[in-house]
């Protein structure tokens, strides 16, 4: 039997190496091979995708056997890499809307192990899909990862490529054939935390009205506001223009994102949105920006004693979002940090009906 080199495996990397009898046709076997690892008897090719890491290596023996007898045992040693930590954890990410797939968009939600299995579940309108599949990873580029998971029972497929640098996915889709739903997500790279922590802290945020539609929606402004924790996670509350409430909870993205997804009017509406904030320039961050939007949608109904406002519906508004990380201040500190000076503010009325005004009232 020849042994040769084996090239090192990366657990779920899918990986070849082959073991020769130099002698006459022969067929092979191995004593002990790693979880996930197999011995093609025939053609003597050692493959598969290792679930378990040893980087120190597995040790066993092949052997060759012909007419004439078999071999004394080939010692072996296959090296297993496990994953980088980078890659294994939490993700989520915001699905965009496809008319066919999830027109109201939705969010995903999986984690990957460090056995490289893949489990999670898109929330798509009302309906939940729950899914587990494995990743690609390669041993040359270990940094970088793939997937692609069917969804059972339906035609839908997720695939997406991992980054653990950037903590992003990449060339994520959601299709089933014809239609494709882009989907953004992120890794929860703050649970252990990183040493800097741009993003913890407390902020406050405003929903600009939508443009006018031909249907009526509301003009005025929503709001919300969330606390990162320096483990990352978040949950978003707020209330829109007509005065509906809404949540979202989750993680802050490696660069900012923050996800709004909630169904809305018990489940005749939603709002789906992606935010990201800016970090300041200042040592607390306290200067911090927030921008992004959000996609705000309700079905008609039929008026009654509780529909009695915007019964028409109306589809894709569009609110635009502003705001930043708010610091507590002082007793004897300003707020809102205006000048220490008469005129740093002015109070002014619109909307309602209001006309422009320069009297006071």
């Amino acid at each position: 039997v020849v042994s040769e080199p084996i090239v090192p495996f990366q657990i779920h990397t899918s990986n070849t190496n082959t073991a020769t009898d130099d002698r006459a046709t022969a067929t092979f076997r191995a004593d002990v091979l790693p979880a996930g690892i197999k011995l093609d008897p025939i053609t003597g090719i050692i493959s598969g995708r290792p679930t378990v890491a040893k980087p120190t290596g597995y040790s066993f023996k092949v052997f060759a056997k012909n007419p004439m007898g078999e071999t004394l045992g080939v010692p072996v040693t296959l090296i297993v890499n496990a994953i980088p930590d980078k890659i294994v954890g939490s993700c989520m990410g915001h699905v965009a809307q496809d008319s066919v797939i999830n027109p109201r968009g939705g969010r995903v939600d999986f984690s990957i192990a460090a056995t490289g299995v893949v489990t999670g579940k898109f929330l798509l309108g009302i309906t939940s899909y729950s899914f587990t599949g494995a990743l690609n990873t390669s041993f040359a580029t270990p940094d970088v990862s793939t997937a692609v998971i069917p969804i059972t029972p339906t035609n839908l497929v997720f695939s997406f490529t991992y980054t653990g640098s950037t903590g992003k996915l990449s060339t994520a889709t959601l299709t089933n054939g014809s239609n494709t739903a882009t989907v953004t997500g992120w890794h929860n790279i703050w649970n252990p935390a990183p040493l800097v922590k741009p993003y913890a802290g407390y902020y406050t945020m405003a929903f600009n009205p939508p443009a006018p539609q031909t249907n009526p929606v509301p003009l005025g402004h929503g709001y919300a506001s969330f606390t990162i924790a320096t483990t990352g996670t978040l949950s978003v509350s707020g209330v829109l223009a007509d005065g509906t409430p809404f949540t979202t909870a989750g993680f802050v993205g490696p660069e900012g994102e923050v996800l709004v997804y909630q169904m809305l009017y018990t489940n005749k509406g939603s709002i789906l949105g992606l935010l990201d904030i800016a970090p300041g320039s200042l040592a607390d961050f306290s200067d911090s920006t927030l921008t992004g939007s959000a996609i705000w949608t309700r079905d008609p109904v039929i008026p009654s004693t509780v529909n009695r406002t915007y019964t028409v519906g109306f589809t894709n508004a569009t609110v635009t979002a502003f705001g930043g990380r708010y610091k507590v201040i002082a007793a004897t500190e300003i707020m809102m940090y205006l000048p220490d000076q008469a005129g740093n503010a002015i109070l002014d009325f619109d909307q309602g009906g209001l006309g422009s005004n320069a009297n006071d009232p």
